[in-house]
This record gives C-alpha cells, sequence and structure tokens, in this order.
C-alpha cells in the first residue's frame, strides 16, 4: 500500500483547486500532541473558496489516496461554510480552533465563534450516544473481555473529545467560546 505524506497531500490538493485553495490544517490528536492509536489518523482541514462537482470528482481521487494511506478523507468546507456552520458542529470546531497547524495558506481572520449553548447541546447528544452504544455493543456481544477492549479501543479517541472539553477551559489556547449574557460579541469565555 503507498502511503501519501502530508506535503504530498498539500501538492494534489493545490493542483485540484488551484487559487480556490485557501488553508490546509492539521487538527484533532496530532494536532494537540496527542495521538494514541496505532494507525496514522492524520485529520485535515480543507478550506476553498468553492466547491462544485468537478472539484469534488478531482479531489475525490486524492482523497481516496489519502483513505488508502489510513487517514480520514480530508474536512473540505467552502469558506463561507466555515464562517457560518459552527452552531453544528462546536465540539469540532472548538477543538480545530484551539488546536491546529497550519500546513498551507491561513485560516479567514473572521473567525467562527463557539456559543457556549451549541457545545453544551453537542456534549449531551454525544455523550447519551456514545452510552447507548457502548450498552448496546455490551448487550450484542456479551462481556467478553476481547470484545469490550476493542469496543474501548475504537470509542477512545471520540471520548477522548468529550472530556477534553471541560479542559478547555484550563488551557492556554482557549477557543473563542462565546457566552449567553450580556458580554461583548466578541469576549471569550
Amino acid at each position: 500500500m503507498a502511503t501519501m505524506t502530508l506535503e504530498e497531500l498539500v501538492r494534489q490538493l493545490a493542483l485540484v483547486h488551484g487559487a480556490a485553495l485557501r488553508c490546509v490544517a492539521l487538527y484533532g490528536s496530532t494536532a494537540r500532541g496527542e495521538h494514541i492509536s496505532r494507525k496514522p489518523d492524520l485529520n485535515v482541514l480543507v478550506l476553498v473558496e468553492n466547491i462544485d462537482m468537478e472539484y469534488l470528482r478531482r479531489e475525490a481521487a486524492v482523497a481516496r489516496a489519502w483513505r488508502e494511506s489510513g487517514h480520514p478523507p480530508p474536512l473540505t468546507l467552502t469558506v463561507a461554510e466555515w464562517r457560518t456552520s459552527s452552531d453544528i458542529f462546536p465540539l469540532e470546531y472548538a477543538d480545530i480552533l484551539a488546536h491546529h497547524k497550519i500546513i498551507h495558506g491561513a485560516l479567514p481572520p473572521e473567525r467562527p465563534i463557539v456559543r457556549r449553548e451549541d457545545l453544551r447541546l453537542q456534549l449531551e447528544h454525544e455523550t447519551l450516544s456514545k452510552l447507548l452504544r457502548l450498552r448496546h455493543a455490551i448487550l450484542a456481544n456479551g462481556a467478553e473481555p476481547k470484545a469490550l477492549l476493542d469496543m474501548i479501543e475504537n470509542s477512545a479517541s471520540s471520548i477522548m473529545a468529550l472530556l477534553r472539553l471541560r479542559s478547555w477551559r484550563l488551557a492556554v489556547r482557549q477557543p473563542r467560546i462565546a457566552r449567553h449574557d450580556k458580554s461583548s460579541p466578541g469576549e471569550a469565555a
């Protein structure tokens, strides 16, 4: 299996998107210095000016090669989507904003604001979903040690993301998290 490097990924994305490629950023456990899996698993954010079917068709071959190298497909968003969807993915945005490494270009200067109430709602949803999936897996597989170990290993990174939310308030580089009170709009939590 051929292994695509991060540098090769950026080179291929630049060929696909040309001047429309605004930013390629590494995020997730590797960007935070917390990579625990045996798999490479590099998470990459790709911001482009626009996306159409032709760009998707051409980027699909690049994403396939990246995936075959053991990584999740790039998270490709338009700059407009990046600016306006932090309420839909607040946990992911808070993580990306707090811990990322720019590989190419730059994040737009107008950064999304992650609201506390959106974080709380996603945290509750994700936590209960994980609990229900774990219960379901235990009921489906019984208490067999190997199955339980596999289940815990496969859930580790997502559970760590949920637990990390509490540590962000203590971190030096906090994401911009808006309060739902009378504080000024740009004030961080």
